[in-house]
């Protein structure tokens, strides 16, 4: 969630968009998880709903790596504060794995994790969880 809707900005970078179109686009990202937590809260009240945050696949392939990466943040910093409303909200950053190293972790098309990148990723999940950073610790 949130990967489709940071490329569309990316894309609309290049034909240089408005201030308007950003905030467009996150108020349209924010009702859309909203909408998809609360989906899954009224599935399934007790379900642990994990959110992975999202990382900057193109920064090294872009001389606007700074801009990229900030609007990476903003997407991580609303999907943090939407999904930790829940009470079985979990919020796991990962952009800094990839920050200044992608090139290590990217497959091929330089945009989805590679074998370590997602090895990188696991090894997070396991540290949140395991390590008690997680506020449900005994779901399985």
């Amino acid at each position: 969630i949130g990967a489709n809707d940071f490329l569309k900005l990316v894309k609309k970078k290049k034909k240089n968009f408005q201030l308007r179109e950003i905030n467009d686009a996150f108020a349209n990202y924010m009702q859309n998880l909203k909408q998809i937590v609360a989906t899954l809260e009224s599935l399934n009240s007790e379900a642990a709903i994990v959110f992975i945050g999202l990382y900057n696949p193109i920064g090294i392939l872009v001389d606007e790596a700074k801009q990229t990466d900030a609007l990476v943040q903003h997407f991580n910093q609303i999907s943090e504060e939407i999904i930790m409303t829940s009470p079985n909200g979990h919020f796991i950053p990962i952009h800094d794995i990839f920050l200044h190293k992608s090139d290590h972790l990217l497959a091929d098309d330089y945009f989805n994790p590679n074998g370590l990148g997602y090895e990188r990723i696991a090894e997070r999940i396991d540290a949140y969880f395991l390590d008690g950073k997680g506020r449900n610790e005994t779901w399985s």
